[in-house]
């Protein structure tokens, strides 16, 4: 489904080169969980936006389907992060001032997601009686799953979670791997970053970053 092929990047700073990712290679099957785990600094976000078609490596490729995300013109891969990716912030990044119902509208960039559809993913999520709610009336939990049906929306092959569970509680926690759990039994794959390896109950494969590499899990 997803891969990356000897992936490296290095970011030039003030006090010099410093390498994040160095040779990385990942397969991503359909239907499948991979949980990145690693202390902080050591590259996992870095990947993440990689993977994401947001950051170019320096060497290696991003393949989807076998095709070089990077070898796309600008709009086609702008259409495949719109309709082939979703992306679940820890932080959530909601727009303040728009509700619920049209914080999910604002992402849809498949013309085949009609509203019906998406009032029926934030009932799916428990949250129909929140859609006219602005983000700072929601609690922690709903705002997460505002972000989740909005990376759900536009019907993506894959999922790119950043720490999702990072700010919630365990009965969140578990409303999340809930959904996750049901998007991948559906046929779609999740990367999930997450500094813990013990706490990703969905997880098929658990990698180890350190230092920019694949590291043995302790």
């Amino acid at each position: 489904m997803l891969s990356c092929e000897q992936v490296s990047k290095t970011y030039r700073t003030s006090r010099g080169q410093v390498s994040v990712l160095r040779d990385v290679s990942l397969e991503l099957g359909k239907g499948e969980c991979v949980v990145v785990s690693g202390p902080s600094g050591c590259g996992k976000t870095t990947l993440m936006l990689t993977l994401g078609n947001m950051l170019q490596p320096d060497e290696g490729r991003v393949l989807f389907e076998g095709t070089d995300i990077y070898a796309m013109s600008a709009p086609q891969q702008s259409n495949f992060r719109n309709t082939k990716l979703g992306f679940i912030f820890q932080n959530f990044h909601l727009i303040p001032y728009l509700n619920v119902l049209d914080n999910v509208a604002v992402a849809v960039r498949n013309r085949q997601v009609q509203q019906s559809d998406f009032t029926t993913l934030l009932t799916r999520l428990r949250l129909d009686h929140r859609l006219n709610h602005k983000p700072a009336a929601l609690s922690t939990g709903e705002q997460q799953r505002v972000a989740i049906a909005r990376a759900l929306v536009n019907q993506p092959r894959v999922i790119l979670a950043d720490e999702p569970t990072g700010n919630l509680d365990e009965e969140n926690s578990q409303e999340v791997y809930r959904v996750l759990s049901e998007f991948r039994d559906q046929g779609g794959s999740v990367i999930i970053v997450s500094h813990r390896t013990d706490s990703t109950p969905i997880a098929d494969r658990l990698l180890n970053l350190r230092d920019g590499q694949f590291a043995a899990l302790d």
